[in-house]
């Protein structure tokens, strides 16, 4: 007669239960399409300023999604895809506390991954590259302004504060797409 002993490890393979493969219902799919198209502004709560914005720029609101759980995914996917790995642990806990299983966030990682922003190194270089591009330009416009206003200092106090206005747009380390 044999026996299995299970307290040394032997047959402890025979004794595990089959998994069932893990997957996103075709509504999440969708939650997670949807979220391709929206910055990282959608996942920010919504300010008494907002109607200026629209207004001033003519940028439409996201809107959220009716279902709170399918919102909670569309949030972490846009989250995931702008900022990656530094994304906030908060996000993730709200993702979890809607329901989602760490084998499901993976999934959503593999749909979203693909769609990410440009490595860090190369936002990097493509700041340098407008920093030099703004200080060429001001560099042949100077000249001209110089003709335009008559004095040299206040031509080159002009370029200064278009290059202090333009600076903080062109080294900003949010992304937006």
């Amino acid at each position: 007669m044999a026996y299995l002993d299970l307290e040394i490890g032997i047959g402890a393979g025979i004794m595990s239960t089959p998994t069932v493969p893990v997957s996103l219902e075709p509504l999440e799919r969708q939650a997670v399409a949807v979220s391709r198209g929206d910055s990282i502004r959608s996942v920010r709560t919504r300010r008494s300023t907002d109607w200026l914005l629209n207004l001033v720029y003519a940028v439409e609101p996201v809107r959220s999604l009716a279902d709170e759980k399918l919102e909670a995914l569309r949030r972490y996917a846009v989250v995931r895809r702008i900022r990656g790995e530094q994304m906030e642990a908060h996000e993730t806990d709200r993702a979890m506390a809607a329901g989602f299983t760490a084998a499901k966030l993976a999934l959503v990682h593999k749909m979203v991954d693909p769609w990410r922003l440009p490595a860090p190194e190369y936002a990097m270089a493509r700041q340098i590259l407008l920093v030099i591009a703004l200080v060429a330009l001001g560099a042949l416009l100077f000249p001209w302004i110089e003709e335009e206003v008559g004095d040299p200092l206040i031509a080159g106090l002009l370029l200064g504060v278009g290059l202090v206005i333009s600076l903080p747009a062109l080294l900003s380390t949010d992304p937006r797409p």
